[in-house]
């Protein structure tokens, strides 16, 4: 099966700066996504489509394929106590602007009892590297396509 939109890929993947710097790794079980939901860099999805189960890659994207461009001065320091309990690097958070939007927020840094926060993604205005394979590609379920995340093991479903 080639990977399309409504699928479920099985990645292992390995995220690297310019530098050669290990950004982020799926570590062993790697990671499932489910493709057109928007859960992945829109130049690593496009990069995905038509690859099958085997398919290795390997990909650089500049910032405006992969995380962004920066568009803030820099992460904010806040009171841990004003984020949820369970933030940790790296995660975003969504929260409730003052005029009632909903905004997602970057973690940064988590240190003691404050956390740098920022709109921007951490590695926003960074040329990245993609390299590793594809695990597995099935069919998405229609649930996991309404509910707009994968479903089951392997998984961040939490409804």
């Amino acid at each position: 099966m080639n990977v399309e939109a409504g699928t479920v890929v099985h990645l292992h993947l390995t995220v690297t700066d310019d530098g050669g710097q290990v950004l982020e790794h799926t570590g062993h079980d790697g990671i499932q996504i489910l493709i057109g939901a928007g859960y992945v860099v829109g130049g690593l999805e496009t990069a995905l489509i038509g690859l099958t189960a085997g398919s290795p890659f390997d990909l650089t994207l500049g910032p405006e394929a992969a995380y962004g461009p920066k568009t803030t001065a820099g992460p904010q320091v806040v009171p841990r106590r004003e984020l949820p309990r369970d933030i940790a690097t790296g995660m975003p958070v969504r929260l409730r602007a003052s005029d009632g939007s909903s905004v997602t927020l970057w973690v940064h840094r988590v240190e003691g009892s404050r956390a740098w926060i920022d709109r921007d993604h951490p590695h926003a205005g960074k040329t990245v590297r993609f390299h590793g394979h594809v695990a597995g590609v099935r069919g998405a379920t229609a649930d996991e396509i309404s509910h707009g995340h994968v479903h089951g093991p392997g998984s961040d479903h939490h409804h």
